[in-house]
C-alpha cells in the first residue's frame, strides 16, 4: 500500500535521529572511559601486567569510539535536517493519515444498485 511507504520513510527517518542520539552518547562515554584509563596510567603507579590490561581495553573502547564517531557522522546530516524540515516530516504525517483514511475507505467499499438492472437479468 501507499501509506507503507510513506509509514517506511518517516520511521527511518525517527529512526535515524534516534541512532544519532545513542552514537552521540556512546561517543561521550568511550571518550571519558579513555580519560579514566589515561588517568590511571598517569596517576597510579601500574605495574606490566595491568598495564597490559588497560590498554588492551583502551584499544577495545578505541574501536567502539570509531564505530560511534562513524555513525555520529552519517546520522548527524540525517538528524539535523529531520529538525530543520519539522514542518515537512508534520506535513508527511498529516498526508500519512489521509492516505489511510482514503485506503481504509477502499477497503470498507459498497455498492448499492441504483436501478432494478440487475433484477430484471435475474428473472430472464
Amino acid at each position: 500500500m501507499i501509506s507503507d511507504k510513506i509509514a517506511d520513510f518517516l520511521s527511518y527517518m525517527e529512526e535515524q535521529c534516534q541512532m544519532y542520539d545513542i552514537a552521540r552518547d556512546m561517543l561521550k562515554e568511550c571518550d571519558e572511559a579513555t580519560q579514566d584509563i589515561l588517568h590511571k596510567m598517569e596517576i597510579d603507579p601500574v605495574k606490566y601486567k595491568e598495564r597490559a590490561r588497560l590498554a588492551t581495553k583502551l584499544q577495545s573502547i578505541r574501536r567502539q569510539r570509531r564505530t560511534a564517531k562513524d555513525m555520529t557522522e552519517t546520522t548527524k546530516i540525517i538528524s539535523i535536517w529531520v529538525k530543520d524540515n519539522k514542518s515537512i516530516i508534520g506535513s508527511l504525517q498529516r498526508l500519512l493519515g489521509d492516505v489511510r483514511k482514503a485506503e481504509k475507505k477502499q477497503q470498507n467499499r459498497t455498492y448499492i444498485p441504483r436501478t432494478n438492472v440487475i433484477e430484471e437479468i435475474r428473472r430472464i
